[in-house]
């Protein structure tokens, strides 16, 4: 998802990523970048211009992070300014990442496609972590199982033991 209320900044970003076969999405207002969020067409990653009218990619961006944790949508934030309190100030909204504007093709690409990759492994770790969830309550059910079993087998012996002694008390 490219968010920036500048279409040439778009157009240019969308150019970019045409040559390594994203499916890019866009977004002219940060609204509308919340919209799509929520909406089925979840972004694998967001760049997000810090810089835009009515909501700043600062807010848009922790507004993102009350729903999405970094490893399940890394934002990188798209900015003229390099000012380190500028880079914090995006750090403590949860940003992933910065690229500084202009922008240069290989640095965003290569930016984009690491964040990407950590991702990937984060979602192949929660599937694998949900399948073993799965093993470990299927495993726990069929051993409550067995000792629902072996508790009805035990209360069965007692009873037989009882009878037997209450049959040698009255032969008695």
């Amino acid at each position: 998802l490219i968010v920036d209320d500048e279409p040439i900044n778009v157009q240019v970003l969308v150019n970019y990523l045409q040559l390594m076969d994203y499916k890019i999405i866009t977004a002219y207002s940060g609204k509308e970048a919340l919209e799509i969020i929520e909406s089925d067409n979840k972004p694998d990653i967001v760049l997000l211009d810090i810089m835009m009218p009515h909501i700043s990619g600062y807010e848009i961006c922790a507004e993102i992070r009350k729903k999405y944790l970094r490893t399940e949508i890394p934002v990188v934030m798209i900015t003229a300014k390099n000012r380190i309190q500028s880079l914090v100030e995006g750090f403590q909204h949860g940003a992933d990442d910065y690229i500084t504007k202009p922008i240069i093709k290989e640095e965003m690409i290569s930016r984009i496609n690491q964040l990407l990759d950590m991702k990937q492994i984060n979602d192949k770790y929660v599937e694998l972590n949900k399948n073993l969830e799965i093993k470990v309550k299927n495993r726990t059910s069929e051993l409550q199982e067995t000792i629902r079993e072996l508790k009805q087998t035990q209360d069965q012996l007692i009873e037989s033991e009882k009878m037997a002694a209450l049959g040698q008390l009255i032969a008695g």
